[in-house]
């Protein structure tokens, strides 16, 4: 029985890894951590677009890593592809931007307008990645190397899917918090009269 019992769970970690193993390693092509191909574009999107969703959007969300900071200034490098499909199945997508750090691919947003659109991305990530956790503007599937992330917001009628990748991020986000830490000392030193 217990042996039955191990092959079953062994089975279904074997086709569970299956089902993930593509967006774990790679996104339409591009492995995880990869430098930008030959067939894209720096700077493809406006930096502002970006920063504009991330902040009115969404609060709180990336304000604190950015701080008011544009994207080239947090290390990040933007890219879109010229020859881009801008289809996810039947839902056709605004734009989708592969973001960089230290040229290494680390994050892919495919941005769409309309609640429809919205309504029908969420069920195809159910679907394809199961269990998520919603907040209260997101829904976030966890899987082994990667989140998926999908955010909606009413007022503008639009949204997109972030897929990132952990390791890469984390690097940036621990250059971003050294940052902070210097400018901070510097800050304080400046106030040493002061107090």
């Amino acid at each position: 029985m217990k042996r039955i019992a191990l092959v079953v769970s062994v089975l279904i970690l074997v086709l569970s890894a299956n089902v993930y193993a593509g967006i774990n390693q790679e996104f339409r092509g591009l492995k995880w951590e990869d430098p930008p191909t030959r067939d894209m574009v720096a700077g493809g999107i406006k930096d502002s677009d970006i920063v504009y969703i991330s902040f009115t959007s969404f609060p709180g969300y990336w304000t604190e890593t950015l701080q008011g900071k544009s994207l080239k200034e947090a290390y990040i490098e933007v890219y879109t592809k010229s020859n881009e499909n801008l289809w996810m199945g039947e839902v056709p997508l605004l734009s989708i931007v592969y973001m960089f750090f230290e040229s290494r691919f680390m994050e892919a947003r495919l941005y769409f307008s309309g609640k429809e659109n919205y309504d029908t991305l969420g069920a195809i990530c159910i679907e394809k990645f199961g269990t998520f956790v919603k907040h209260d503007w997101k829904f976030r599937w966890t899987l082994w190397e990667v989140s998926i992330e999908i955010f909606y917001n009413e007022a503008e009628k639009g949204g997109y899917i972030e897929i990132f990748e952990y390791y890469t991020r984390d690097c940036w986000q621990k250059k971003i918090t050294t940052e902070r830490k210097k400018l901070a000392k510097i800050a304080v030193k400046k106030t040493e009269g002061d107090w």
